[in-house]
């Protein structure tokens, strides 16, 4: 008899394998971490302003932890906080020419990176890899909004 496999724990394998390779790897080209240059990469790829409300959404991460990283990213001079004339309450996510000219750089790596996870695997494998992962978000979104 075949022994069940678990979806999360699969999931959570897959991830920290993921996370351990690229953070071998990105700390040869950036002094960024992952989660800092999702941040940037989200900002860039944006056709408006970006608001601390807006990463957590996108990230699906607690307000806390968005703050601790932004925080680290001003200090360490990636991005700037700024005010928004119409609610002096909001500050808008500004990338700095530093988080530019990171973002070229990691673009590429992360574009390669994602050529070398498709490796082998046929384009209808992959979207059927997508629909079933669409799926398992919905099933724990819809959960949420039940809770």
């Amino acid at each position: 008899m075949k022994s069940r496999r678990h979806i999360n724990f699969a999931i959570k394998q897959l991830y920290h394998i993921i996370e351990r390779d690229i953070d071998d790897r990105l700390s040869e080209k950036s002094e960024l971490t992952k989660a800092q240059g999702g941040i940037i990469h989200f900002i860039m790829n944006s056709d408006r302003d970006i608001f601390q409300k807006d990463i957590e959404e996108e990230f699906k991460i607690r307000r806390s932890t968005v703050s601790v990283l932004l925080s680290s990213m001003e200090k360490n001079g990636y991005i700037r906080r700024e005010t928004v004339n119409s609610d002096a309450r909001l500050r808008k996510i500004v990338p700095t020419e530093k988080a530019l000219s990171n973002h070229r750089k990691l673009h590429g790596f992360f574009e390669k990176y994602d050529e070398e996870l498709r490796e082998g695997i046929s384009e209808e494998e992959l979207d059927l890899f997508f629909d079933v992962i669409d799926k398992i978000r919905h099933n724990i979104e819809k959960k949420e909004r039940k809770d």
